[in-house]
């Protein structure tokens, strides 16, 4: 069982969290496998409202940016079934 409600998301700025397990987690991040395109599993939450249970999630990026925990950008994919706002089977997001 996951804790959602953990005070992580306050204010009225737009939010898209990410749940995923600590493995797939921690090798999303694992060095030797950074330019990999393979994805993970998760589930987002958008506004703390939507959830999309199923998705995908990989970094994206040149070497360089991948390796950069300020600039790592992240590619997330919905299910067919239902794509991000209605539309959108992927997204990416950047940190800066």
């Amino acid at each position: 069982m996951f804790r959602i409600d953990d005070g992580r998301a306050s204010g009225t700025r737009q939010n898209l969290r990410v749940v995923m397990t600590p493995a797939d987690s921690s090798a999303l991040h694992r060095f030797e496998d950074m330019m990999s395109n393979d994805r993970y599993g998760c589930t987002i939450i958008h506004n703390e409202k939507e959830i999309y249970y199923d998705c995908g999630i990989r970094m994206r990026g040149s070497m360089w940016t991948r390796n950069a925990p300020g600039e790592t950008g992240l590619n997330y994919k919905f299910p067919a079934d239902k794509p991000f706002r209605g539309m959108h089977d992927t997204i990416t997001t950047r940190r800066r």
